[in-house]
């Protein structure tokens, strides 16, 4: 149920999935139905092309805007048990630039938090380690392009909320990268 003012999307990403070579057995499709039992349904989109990286994402022709049910259709025709890790559904953004090429993908950074208890052991956990940082920068020329890339940053809370980042979406979408909520 994505509620009644949340119904927006354009996109699909599937991230960590143990699909891997049994693809070809694996059948999914993106259904909506008219309540939360599905009767009847739908099939907005039959998702074709994934490979076997644990990442899929998939760009629908159209976006969703009225579309409040929706579920994700597995059906697989061999033993294998169907598992994703986290299934997106957002709205995409293009923006009319690529990034110059001032990205230092050798620059990462580890996050960890220290509990102490109160017999003074002190024990550390580790959130992230060796993630990429990632600094961008853009010659931009158009008020037009401004402004779609002013929404983007307002509507990600300045880089405060995670968004997925695809840089080449027309030939290699797998590619793309969480950003999470270090901005």
């Amino acid at each position: 149920n994505l509620g009644a003012d949340v119904a927006d999307f354009d996109m699909l990403a599937i991230a960590g999935h143990n699909f891997g070579a049994h693809t070809a057995a694996v059948t999914l499709k993106l259904q909506s139905g008219t309540g939360s039992t599905f009767s009847p349904y739908s099939d907005l989109t039959t998702l074709n092309g994934m490979t076997t990286a644990n990442r899929y994402v998939y760009f629908m022709g159209d976006r969703k805007t009225s579309t409040r049910y929706v579920r994700l259709y597995v059906n697989s025709s061999n033993a294998l048990v169907p598992e994703i890790g986290e299934l997106w559904l957002g709205r995409r953004r293009h923006l009319p630039y690529k990034f110059d090429r001032l990205l230092d993908d050798k620059r990462t950074g580890s996050e960890l938090v220290a509990f102490e208890s109160r017999s003074g052991i002190r024990t550390n956990y580790t959130l992230s380690r060796g993630q990429s940082r990632r600094t961008g920068s853009m010659l931009l020329d158009q008020a037009s392009d401004i402004a779609t890339v002013e929404a983007f940053w307002a509507e990600s809370a300045q880089g405060t909320k995670p968004f997925l980042y695809c840089e080449n979406p027309s030939t290699a979408p797998a590619t793309m990268q969480l950003m999470n909520q270090d901005p």
